[in-house]
């Protein structure tokens, strides 16, 4: 989701757009500009936000009207994986505008080399499900648990019921996931195909 907090606020940047998603311990360089919130009136601050972490990024004037939020690889590399909301707020003495609102994944960072499980919570149990149903079990799934009783001591036929659920639930992400990913490449198509830029161009 994409949103700009005033339709009479035309929002501008110069290439360096906030992605769908960016890896932690890589460089963020983003440029925005707001016509009602130029850099040579305004400060701003982009926030990059969730339930457990809070980022924030000063904005640098770029020719007295667009703000630059630069954060070197370093900086990020702190940041948790998961989903968050981007907030980039502008201020003028007392006064604080939200300017725009957005949502990004954090992807883990893997130049470290460390190893970074990838699959959902879902897809984790589901997986668990099917080594105890099948006899592989490992250190970790001897060890999981569900509503506080261990896989591994539960009946048969409540396991069983626990594979139908979790089949369900991972195949709702995937197909989720699928329609996410079919909605990007219609977008890419429909802002780059030239006969639909000639057609806005018309309007």
């Amino acid at each position: 989701m994409e949103y700009d907090c005033n339709e009479d606020e035309t929002l501008f940047y110069n290439g360096n757009r906030i992605p769908d998603d960016f890896m932690a311990g890589t460089s963020i360089n983003w440029t925005y500009g707001f016509n009602n919130y130029p850099s040579n009136v305004f400060t701003s601050n982009l926030f990059i936000v969730n339930l457990n972490s809070n980022f924030s990024i000063s904005g640098t004037s770029v020719n007295q009207t667009e703000f630059n939020y630069y954060v070197n690889a370093s900086g990020t590399s702190g940041i948790e994986a998961g989903d968050y909301q981007i907030s980039i707020v502008c201020y003028s003495g007392t006064d604080a505008f939200t300017a725009k609102v957005s949502n990004i994944t954090v992807v883990a960072n893997v130049s470290n080399g460390s190893i970074v499980d990838t699959r959902t919570p879902n897809k984790v149990m589901l997986d668990n499900i099917n080594a105890v149903l099948s006899g592989h079990i490992t250190a970790d799934t001897n060890n999981y648990t569900i509503g506080g009783r261990s896989l591994t001591k539960l009946p048969l036929a409540e396991l069983m019921d626990l594979q139908t659920t979790y089949q369900s639930r991972v195949a709702e992400e995937l197909r989720i996931e699928r329609k996410q990913s079919n909605t990007l490449k219609f977008k890419y198509k429909d802002l780059y195909e030239p006969s639909v830029i000639n057609r806005k161009r018309i309007y």
